[in-house]
């Protein structure tokens, strides 16, 4: 009666369950946890702009009903003014979800291959076995840090297009020019997802806390990252980002995708994209007529996600300094980091004993690392709670 694609698993793995189980006991305040893979914005007491969202959301223009397959212009206007681009080039999605829905439909047909980063954020996979596609990973390798390496010929057969995320997720490794310059020669289109673009990781300057961060973020709200896609003018490169990460907003569904690359293609492209979107017309009234009062509250948090992450990073390199057993995978950028421990126990095992010791992280395998020992946690859980969990962490695998 189902389709093959639409399979799920009927079983709960033992792990997801104990993770599971350890989370609703910590809510019953039954058990101490340090959650290290909590990564929704709105759950880990950050001073959300409450009275501006409200205020964004009561245009009185979302009585009425205009559909466009691109969003209303003053939105598209509002995202463009935001990234400093050109507000024909931006085609506005319900997600970031529904931005890889759209382009892989505008670029392969059922059957064909995408190419994935490996290690690489799981959702991604599933997005794509869920047209019919089928995912091919690349590999993401380390050196001393994250890179992408040369290609191999054999995983161009039947690739019609290549996702890259930067900075990826999990390892945190931006996409450099010379990565670019190599991905662009494979001859197909790239998609590039920049959700984390603008959480760059500099440890050479310390993280601001308080008011301190929210004066600096506004002087220098213009002044995003640098993205090695940014003036692409040749191919086609198709550059995704959303509120979800960009304002710490996932629960208002507006999201972008920016269109580069060759004018006689992407004029092409954003012809096909308009009827691939016109089945759709998702996104709703309150968000669209909201979009720029909402990018403006953003900043605030995002300010706040800045500090955050760089202090807990911080304190991860100060928790690990003396440990013989844990290293980080020191990201560059985003939400997240890669700790690799011996592989004296699987993966599974360890993160059972961690969670006996009141820590709950990812295990690499989720993300498709090569190997045993990786392990990945959210730099966006609370200040205390994170330092607590690393420090049972580190005790954990060094056996104190």
């Amino acid at each position: 009666m189902f389709s093959r694609r639409s399979h799920v698993p009927e079983e709960e793995t033992s792990l997801s369950r104990a993770f599971r189980d350890a989370k609703r006991e910590a809510h019953r305040g039954d058990r101490m946890l340090a959650d290290l893979t909590q990564s929704n914005p709105t759950l880990v007491g950050l001073d959300l702009p409450e009275q501006e969202v409200l205020e964004a959301l009561q245009d009185p223009r979302i009585m009425g009903y205009r559909p466009s397959p691109f969003g209303e212009q003053e939105a598209r206007c509002a995202v463009a003014d935001e990234l400093g681009r050109c507000w024909e080039d931006v085609v506005l999605t319900s997600s970031t979800s529904e931005s890889y829905a759209a382009l892989l439909t505008l670029l392969c047909d059922p059957g064909d291959r995408v190419l994935i980063p490996n290690p690489g954020y799981p959702l991604i996979a599933v997005l794509i076995k869920n047209l019919g596609l089928v995912p091919v990973p690349y590999p993401v390798c380390w050196d001393g840090q994250w890179h992408i390496p040369e290609l191999a010929h054999s995983l161009m057969t039947g690739a019609r297009c290549l996702i890259v995320v930067s900075p990826n997720n999990p390892t945190g490794n931006y996409l450099k020019r010379d990565e670019l310059d190599m991905l662009m020669n494979l001859g197909i289109p790239l998609i590039v997802d920049e959700v984390f673009q603008d959480y760059l990781l500099d440890l050479g300057v310390p993280p601001l806390s308080g008011p301190s961060a929210v004066r600096a973020n506004a002087k220098t709200a213009k002044m995003r990252n640098p993205s090695a896609a940014e003036s692409v003018e040749e191919g086609l490169v198709f550059r995704l980002g959303g509120l979800s990460k960009y304002c710490g907003f996932p629960q208002f569904k507006l999201a972008w995708i920016q269109v580069g690359g060759a004018k006689s293609i992407t004029q092409s492209a954003l012809q096909k994209l308009e009827h691939i979107l016109d089945a759709q017309l998702t996104i709703s009234a309150p968000v669209l007529w909201g979009a720029r009062a909402l990018l403006s509250a953003g900043r605030n948090v995002r300010a706040q996600i800045q500090t955050r992450i760089t202090q807990n990073l911080l304190s991860l390199l100060h928790a690990i300094r003396n440990a013989n057993t844990v290293e980080v995978r020191v990201p560059e950028g985003g939400w997240n980091a890669t700790l690799r421990v011996p592989a004296t126990h699987t993966e599974e095992a360890w993160c059972t004993m961690f969670l006996a010791n009141g820590v709950c992280v990812h295990p690499g395998f989720y993300y498709d690392f090569a190997g045993e020992g990786y392990f990945v946690l959210s730099l966006l859980a609370r200040e205390k709670e994170f330092t607590q969990g690393i420090q049972r962490l580190v005790n954990t695998v060094e056996g104190r």
